[in-house]
C-alpha cells in the first residue's frame, strides 16, 4: 500500500510538473511570437522609411509612391525562404537576369522546380575580381544535366529568344542602377505571364553605391499598376517580388 501511495504521489507531482512545464512553454511561445511580431513591425517601419527616402529623393518623384508600395507586402527572412514559402509559381518557366556564379539560380531551381530555368549574364571580365568571364564555367558545371538554358548576353537576348507571357517568374540582379533597372523592368514586363512575378535583388542597397533599384521598382510598380507582394529583411541586400494588381495576390487580398 505504501508503495502505491508513493507511486501515486510521484504521478501527482509529475503531473503538476508537466502542467507547469507546459505553462512555461506556452508563455515562452507567446513571448517569442510577440518578439517576432515586434521585429516584423520594426522591419516594415524601417523598410517604409528607407523606401520613402529613396523614392522622394529622386527628381519629380511621386510623393505617395512609397505609401502605395507598402500596402500589402509579406516580409521574409531571406530570398531562399521567399522561394520556398512565398507562394511563387512552381513548374513554370523562370528567368534569372544577372547570374554571377549561379548559387541563387540553384536555390530557385530547387525551390520552384521550373520546367525551364533560363540563366542570362554577360560574363565579362571587370575591375571587380568577383565578376569575371570564367564564372560562366561555374554556372555550366552547377547546372549540368538540369532543365536550364545558359545564355551569355543581356535582356535583349531574352527578348529575341522568348515571346510574350513565357515566364512565370523573373529575377533581376544586374547593375542595380536606376536606368538599367527601369529599362529591364519595362522590356521584360510583357514576357511575364498575367499571374506571374517580377522579383529582384538589392531592394535597398546603400545610396552611396549609386544603386537605384528601389526608385525604379516603386515608380514602375505604381505607374504600371503592379503590386509589391514580397520583401526580404536581410539587411540592405533585400529581395522583392511584385505581381500585377488586377489579380488576387498571394496573401489573399483582392485588388
Amino acid at each position: 500500500m505504501q508503495d502505491n501511495r508513493n507511486y501515486g504521489g510521484h504521478l501527482l507531482r509529475a503531473a503538476k510538473s508537466a502542467r507547469g512545464f507546459m505553462l512555461l512553454c506556452s508563455l515562452n511561445v507567446i513571448a517569442l511570437l510577440f518578439v517576432l511580431a515586434s521585429m516584423a513591425n520594426a522591419s516594415k517601419r524601417d523598410l517604409q522609411g528607407h523606401i520613402s527616402k529613396m523614392v522622394t529623393s529622386r527628381p519629380h518623384a511621386c510623393a505617395s509612391c512609397h505609401e502605395q508600395a507598402l500596402e500589402y507586402p509579406v516580409l521574409y527572412a531571406n530570398r531562399t525562404v521567399m522561394y520556398t514559402h512565398g507562394g511563387l509559381p512552381i513548374h513554370g518557366n523562370v528567368l534569372e537576369l544577372g547570374v554571377y556564379t549561379g548559387l541563387n539560380g540553384l536555390d530557385m531551381y530547387e525551390a520552384l522546380s521550373p520546367e525551364l530555368l533560363v540563366l542570362v549574364d554577360p560574363w565579362v571580365d571587370t575591375d571587380d575580381p568577383r565578376f569575371k568571364a570564367t564564372n560562366q564555367e561555374k554556372v555550366a558545371q552547377r547546372f549540368e544535366g538540369k532543365r536550364a538554358r545558359i545564355i551569355k548576353g543581356t535582356e535583349d537576348d531574352v527578348l529575341r529568344h522568348y515571346g510574350p507571357s513565357f515566364f512565370s517568374c523573373v529575377y533581376i540582379d544586374t547593375s542595380h542602377t536606376y536606368d538599367d533597372t527601369m529599362s529591364q523592368l519595362i522590356k521584360l514586363e510583357d514576357r511575364v505571364k498575367d499571374d506571374g512575378f517580377i522579383c529582384g535583388h538589392d531592394f535597398g542597397h546603400p545610396v552611396k553605391r549609386n544603386y537605384g533599384v528601389v526608385g525604379a521598382v516603386v515608380e514602375f510598380m505604381v505607374s504600371r499598376k503592379w503590386l509589391l507582394t514580397h520583401v526580404t529583411v536581410d539587411g540592405p541586400y533585400r529581395s522583392f517580388c511584385m505581381t500585377r494588381k488586377r489579380i488576387k495576390n498571394v496573401i489573399g487580398v483582392d485588388v
